[in-house]
Order: C-alpha cells, then structure tokens, then sequence
C-alpha cells in the first residue's frame, strides 16, 4: 500500500487511521507490518500506539496544532512597540555601511 500524507486527511479520517492502527496492534501485528498494511510510516504507527498506551481512547484523538495563540507572546505591545521604533533606520543603515549597523 502506498504512504499517504495524512496531514491532508481530515481530523475524522485521521482518528480512524489510528484506530485501524489499535485495531490490527491488538490482533498482534507488530508495527512495521501494521506501517506496510496501512500506509504510515513506522514511527506514525510507534507514537499512535505508544499515545493509546499512556492515554487510552483519547491518546488517539488530534491535539492542538499550529501556532500558539497570542496568549504565549513574551513582549508587551508597548514593548513590540519600541522594538519596531528605528527599525527604517536601521535597516537602511546597514545597506549603506553594515558596519555601522551593527554598532548600534
């Protein structure tokens, strides 16, 4: 079977590939036949199982992905703020001599 990106699955489609994954893991299939079978790769297979090992059921479900939300940011607006402050000026002091720039 050939190897299918399943970052462009669904979520619902990618629950029941790792379902498939538990399924044929508990009938006794070892990993790498059960990689061959379903057309993931071996290590997509090691953490499915080894995540329905330490969570159960819910191991199996998709987490968060992407970017953290704003929540996470470690500046202040203002802080962001005085940051962006002088950046023309630097910029365009690098292209006239950058090492000038970089003293600054």
């Amino acid at each position: 079977m050939e190897r299918e990106d399943a970052r462009k699955l669904s979520p619902a489609e990618q629950l029941e590939r790792r379902r498939q994954v538990i399924r044929a893991w508990k009938r006794g299939r070892n990993r790498r036949q059960i990689a061959a079978e379903i057309g993931l790769s071996y290590s997509a297979v090691r953490a499915t199982v080894n995540s329905y090992k330490k969570n159960g059921v819910q191991g199996l479900e998709s987490g968060r992905r992407g970017r953290p939300t704003q929540s996470s940011r470690k500046l202040t607006d203002e802080q962001h703020m005085s940051e962006l402050d002088g950046a023309p000026d630097r910029v365009a002091a690098f292209f006239r001599d950058p090492k000038v720039a970089h003293a600054a």
